[in-house]
């Protein structure tokens, strides 16, 4: 496969792919980098901060299958000095969520509400322990979100149950 035709496929805003570092029959494992680095996000205080990049360092992580071969992205990742806590921090990249991209954690989560941990476990080539503990850790962000548009519609209807008594 030819480097522009996978990065179109990996779809990564503001990444391409540099070089295929292996590839088998089940796995590609592929280098990524930004286009445009733009301004790091500190792990620690999630504010972005101009300052010189301290040190380089990879990340590998794993996203969604292509043609039925797991994807595995080696990711650079700045190292930087907190403006706020004076300690060296590692960049925030928000298409990543722990090893895995965003998309395959949502896959993860997808899977899981509609089968068993093992069964998504086997399905992805993941073992259940990763599947549970990814399952629950985006579950929890679902249910917090329901829980404040919960609290959100009820507001709304107090909002309107006022107004009809005002008339």
């Amino acid at each position: 496969m030819e480097l522009e035709t996978i990065t179109k496929l990996l779809n990564i805003p503001n990444y391409r792919v540099t070089r295929i570092i292996q590839s088998t029959p089940k796995n590609l494992h592929l280098a990524v980098e930004p286009i445009d680095p733009g301004t790091p996000v500190c792990s620690g205080c999630g504010e972005p901060h101009n300052v010189p990049v301290h040190s380089m360092g990879s990340i590998t992580v794993q996203d969604l299958n292509i043609c039925g071969r797991r994807v595995f992205l080696q990711v650079p990742k700045r190292k930087l000095l907190c403006d706020k806590d004076r300690k060296i921090r590692v960049e925030i990249l928000d298409w990543i969520k722990g090893r895995f991209t965003a998309r395959f954690a949502e896959e993860i989560l997808r899977l899981t509400t509609v089968t068993s941990y093992r069964a998504a476990g086997w399905y992805l080539e993941l073992d259940d322990e990763t599947i549970q503990r990814m399952g629950r850790r985006r579950k929890g962000d679902v249910s917090e979100s329901k829980v404040s548009r919960s609290k959100d519609m009820e507001a709304r209807s107090n909002a309107t149950t006022s107004v009809r008594m005002a008339f």
